[in-house]
């Protein structure tokens, strides 16, 4: 006997959980986990337009800026006070300098290209470019990079979002259409998957009352829920496609009898 069989076998004297068995479309509501991630939801959505948004206004800043500087700016010599790295995994290189805007002294640090910075001295002098009626706006030629938001930025980051967005919403939707509309049937949990820091991922297979063997899967899940290996569970499958299927009961709705 295959193990197709053995599937078609848990429809052996079989029954579906009692609350299955009544007329459908069957009442549900969200439950807990699936109400906050309805929030994180519209979280994504908000955040990917409001950054979106964000992001392009500083972007337009940033090119206003870099147009000044190209067309009104002046130059003067600059003296570099300090050099130095931060720590961590993430190292970046930093550099101070001075130079004279009229009578006033104007200090400014910046980050620069670590191989740029490494070839610079503590009292070296270098050229800087800066806005006359704004020398705080300044950059060393040559040395310092534009620092200004990319162009695509902006609609990749309201597209990355919105796109998270949506396939949470299509979770929610397909484990609500399941619970209301879908078919029951007996399942066993085939395999487990590689053990990480946010679960494994239970495989299991079931059979369509028509006798398909079909393939499923959910989690990544923790504890008790990462369910061994031939334990028998309970399944629900679009009847018209049973590829959509979820495990019963599903985390974000339940039942609303």
């Amino acid at each position: 006997m295959n193990d197709a069989d053995s599937v078609r076998q848990l429809w052996e004297g079989w029954r579906p959980p009692p609350e299955l068995e009544r007329s459908r479309p069957r009442p549900v509501r969200f439950t807990g986990k699936g109400k906050f991630t309805i929030f994180i939801m519209l979280a994504l959505v908000a955040g990917g337009f409001t950054g979106a948004v964000m992001l392009y206004r500083q972007a337009a800043a940033d090119r206003q800026r870099d147009q000044l500087l190209a067309v009104a700016g002046s130059e003067a010599e600059a003296r570099i006070t300090r050099l130095w790295r931060s720590s961590g995994k993430s190292r970046r290189c930093y550099v101070a300098y001075q130079f004279l805007s009229g009578d006033a002294v104007i200090g400014r640090s910046a980050s620069l290209p670590c191989p740029a910075w490494g070839r610079l001295s503590n009292g070296e002098r270098v050229r800087v470019r800066y806005l006359t009626g704004k020398p705080e706006v300044s950059r060393l030629v040559g040395i310092e990079r534009s620092d200004r938001v990319l162009t695509w930025l902006p609609p990749v980051t309201a597209v990355v979002l919105v796109g998270v967005a949506l396939l949470i919403a299509r979770k929610l939707a397909m484990e609500r259409r399941l619970l209301e509309e879908g078919h029951a049937a007996p399942g066993v949990v085939t395999k487990l998957g590689i053990r990480t820091d946010k679960g494994r991922k239970v495989h299991y297979e079931f059979a369509t009352y028509a006798g398909a063997g079909i393939k499923g899967s959910y989690g990544p899940v923790h504890g008790k829920d990462a369910l061994p290996v031939g334990t028998h569970i309970v399944v629900l499958y679009d009847r018209d496609d049973p590829k959509r299927n979820t495990r019963y009961p599903p985390g974000l709705v339940k039942l609303d009898y």
